[in-house]
């Protein structure tokens, strides 16, 4: 019975803890017997809830009250943060001051070896992060994954916050153990101030993605356009063989495959490393209600650019003729009449014949339309466009 008295009543000094209320934090303490050492559930002391709940007036206060009466400020929780950690999060310049001048290191590193830097850069305070760098703080430390606290300013679109970081050294070309530059995360105006600090847009990851991709798949039109617009190949090929335009299809993003197709001119003819293309992933993977119209879009993109190829051919044939019978010494082939067909015609311009297609691999004859028929069918139609399945 008095355990579950004392529990009580330290779930009650916890609540006056979390109210910011100090008047009642200090009588719970001084005159009922709460413990104010206790821990929380992920181990953190009450130091650390009074940072996580934020600015109130009285924070400092009861800070300083818990203090007084032995509560730890170097305690760590489960995750290795002290109470600094919060505190830089939620920028309460005055209990990082605190904290400071109770023995909380600007070094000290968390279980994913952040530093309260990256707290305070992520969360856009720049008071905590120019205390933290003035007290010794490495402005190109590097976490676990081998980000800089700069690439977190970029990750939530704090321009203000990384400009300061480069004003103090912050190196902005640096790349996570991944391959990764800040302009693969950055949003908002991040990323156009990192395209001028000089990242480039054809960085490739471990993957051989460039940071189109990650635009493409977190469905950010204005950052797709930028990156175009700043020499970013949206036909790049990842160590797969696939472009962004695969990943637009395969989550059913249909205005960002509008956007990739009509107006930046992505290859929809394109095959993977596995001889399919991001129609036959948009068909294969995507929401019913986002497969059909992403399906229709490819379609009709992949008819317009096969016909465009099979002119490009003729018109390359003709051209190779033309100065075939130039060196001849021969009089050049007429060119083809243009009167001859009307110009929605144009997809007729071939002779149409039907054959049967017979593959052999390893000396055996592949089975008629089967999977490994059909790859053998992709490549051939890869090499001549005008190849087409018998419908």
């Amino acid at each position: 019975m008095a355990q579950a008295a004392q529990e009580l009543v330290n779930a009650v000094l916890l609540q006056a803890v979390k109210s910011q209320t100090a008047e009642v934090v200090q009588e719970l303490i001084e005159k009922h017997g709460c413990n104010p050492k206790q821990t929380t559930s992920v181990g953190g002391t009450l130091l650390h809830e009074v940072a996580l709940h934020g600015h109130h007036a009285q924070a400092l206060r009861i800070a300083e009250l818990l203090v007084s009466h032995g509560v730890q400020a170097k305690q760590e929780d489960k995750s290795h943060r002290t109470a600094m950690f919060p505190a830089a999060k939620a920028g309460n310049i005055q209990l990082c001051e605190f904290l400071l001048g109770q023995g909380c290191k600007v070094e000290h590193c968390d279980a994913g070896h952040q530093t309260t830097l990256f707290y305070s850069s992520r969360h856009g305070h720049v008071e905590c992060t120019e205390l933290f760098l003035t007290r010794g703080a490495d402005v190109n430390a590097a976490d676990s994954n081998g980000y800089t606290p700069i690439f977190w300013a970029a990750h939530d679109g704090r321009v203000n916050i990384m400009k300061f970081l480069v004003e103090k050294g912050a190196d902005p070309k640096i790349l996570a153990k991944n391959g990764k530059s800040l302009l693969f995360s950055a949003t908002g105006g991040a990323a156009a101030y990192a395209l001028e600090l000089g990242c480039d847009p054809q960085q490739q990851d471990q993957l051989g993605q460039t940071p189109i991709f990650r635009a493409v798949k977190e469905n950010d039109p204005q950052k797709v356009k930028l990156l175009a617009e700043s020499g970013a190949d949206v036909d790049a090929q990842d160590k797969i063989g696939q472009t962004c335009l695969f990943y637009a299809a395969n989550l059913g993003l249909k205005e960002m495959v509008t956007l990739l197709c009509a107006h930046l001119k992505a290859n929809t003819l394109h095959l993977d490393v596995k001889g399919f293309s991001a129609k036959e992933y948009a068909k294969k993977h995507s929401k019913a209600a986002s497969l059909a119209a992403c399906t229709k879009i490819l379609q009709g993109h992949e008819t317009k650019q096969r016909l465009a190829a099979q002119k490009e051919q003729k018109r390359a044939a003709q051209e190779r003729a033309r100065k075939a019978a130039e060196e001849r010494g021969g009089p050049s082939p007429a060119p083809a009449s243009s009167s001859r067909k009307r110009p929605h015609e144009e997809e007729e311009d071939v002779e149409r014949k039907k054959y049967q297609l017979v593959c052999f691999e390893g000396g055996e004859e592949v089975p008629w339309n089967s999977h490994k028929y059909k790859e053998h069918f992709r490549e051939l139609a890869l090499r001549c466009p005008w190849v087409e399945p018998q419908r």
